[in-house]
Order: structure tokens, then C-alpha cells, then sequence
């Protein structure tokens, strides 16, 4: 005679909620409160590259350090090439270089400013001024010169 298998044990309704159930709301309700949260780094980018002066301007009261964001390249290219995906790399570019190569208006430059954007900062060895010019945009030209730029510095070709 052979032994016989045993039977399936049911699961309690109880126990599968307790196992199941509150696992998944719990996973689900942070997803959902992490996104609700925002991303401080993006949402700034967001305020700054919509033209959002209120928005930008309270995000910078509450953490003045976002002034120094950094901006990512998956931001503006593919991250996908025809053999994979490529690691981020971050190219030095701060938001305050966005901020300039896109001819953002004076107030928000000032609200960067105010906050505590370095404008020393150099992408690729070029000073902010030289990011302006080679941009076309006049405007940010014309500010950075308002706030100090020096008109004879150089491209760092060692950054």
C-alpha cells in the first residue's frame, strides 16, 4: 500500500490578507507617497526650465542648496545606443549653466543667484560667460556681465 499524499492545506483568509495583501499596500502606498513627494532635483529643473519664478523661488527658500543642482545628460539625449544602454556620466553642468545656455529671464538668474548658484563654475573648462556667448543668448551675456563676469578670462582646456 502506498503512503498517500497529503492534503492541501487551505489558507486562511486572515493569513493570505497578513501575507499577501498588506505586503502589496504597503509597497503600493510608498510608490505612491514617494511619488507624491517629488524629486527635488527634477522638480527645480522643472521650475526653472518652465519659467516657474514662484515655484523656484520657494523651493530655494526651503533647501538653498538646490541652487547647485546638478543636470544630468539623460535629461536631453537618448540614454539608449544601438549596442545598450550607456552609463550616466555626469558632464559638470550645474543648473545655473541651464539657466545661461538657455537665456532663462533675469529673475530667475537672480533667484539662482540669491540663493547661492556658483557662478564660477566652468562646463568642459568654459566659464559661464563663454557657456552665453556660445549659445547666442545676449540676455544671460548681458546679466552675467551685470554680476561681475570677466570679460577676459580664458577656456581652462585641463578641466
Amino acid at each position: 500500500m502506498e503512503p498517500s499524499a497529503p492534503a492541501p492545506r487551505k489558507i486562511s483568509l486572515g493569513r493570505w490578507l497578513l501575507v499577501v495583501a498588506l505586503p502589496v499596500c504597503i509597497i503600493a502606498g510608498g510608490i505612491v507617497w514617494a511619488y507624491r513627494q517629488g524629486v527635488p532635483e527634477r522638480d527645480i529643473w522643472e521650475a526653472l526650465h518652465s519659467g516657474n519664478l514662484v515655484r523656484l523661488q520657494e523651493m530655494l527658500k526651503d533647501d538653498p542648496a538646490l541652487s547647485r543642482t546638478k543636470v544630468y545628460r539623460q535629461g536631453y539625449e537618448s540614454w539608449r545606443t544601438g549596442s545598450g544602454i550607456r552609463p550616466v556620466q555626469w558632464t559638470g553642468r550645474y543648473l545655473i549653466h541651464d539657466a545661461v545656455m538657455f537665456g532663462m529671464d533675469a529673475a530667475l538668474l537672480d533667484a539662482l543667484a540669491a540663493a547661492g548658484a556658483d557662478l564660477s563654475v566652468r562646463l568642459e573648462g568654459r566659464p559661464l560667460l563663454i557657456e552665453a556667448a556660445r549659445s547666442g543668448k545676449a540676455s544671460s551675456a548681458a546679466w552675467l556681465l551685470d554680476h561681475g563676469a570677466d570679460v577676459q578670462e580664458r577656456t581652462r582646456c585641463d578641466t
